[in-house]
């Protein structure tokens, strides 16, 4: 497992098996989706991953630039065949997604994997 913490985004990274397991905890920002997407790169690396599964209970905003990151993930994801799921989006975080038009593009489950 590994952690990463910012003043305003912890992000936690775990892999099982052939599962990816990421937590964020706080606000998406401008200030560290770079790092989110650079974490995330270095995690599929060092792991064999079917799924991805992306726990957002706990994560309060996302800025435009947070939801370029997002799809960063799931575009890499896509290209490499993993499955990438949402885990309980706040609703807050939902109607940015719904704004933006790209609810469509991820898979969304409502309960903790």
């Amino acid at each position: 497992m590994s952690e990463h913490y910012d003043p305003d985004l912890k992000m936690t990274f775990l892999c099982e098996n052939s599962r990816g397991y990421i937590t964020l905890v706080g606000n998406l920002t401008t200030y560290n989706s770079q790092t989110l997407s650079q974490d995330f790169e270095n995690f599929i690396s060092q792991h064999k991953l079917d799924e991805v599964f992306i726990h957002c209970e706990s994560l309060n905003y996302v800025s435009s630039t947070g939801v370029g990151a997002l799809s960063y993930i799931y575009k890499t994801c896509y290209k490499k065949e993993i499955k990438l799921y949402f885990v309980g989006v706040v609703p807050s975080v939902m109607r940015v997604f719904s704004l933006l038009g790209i609810t469509s593009m991820f898979n969304f489950i409502d309960k903790r994997i």
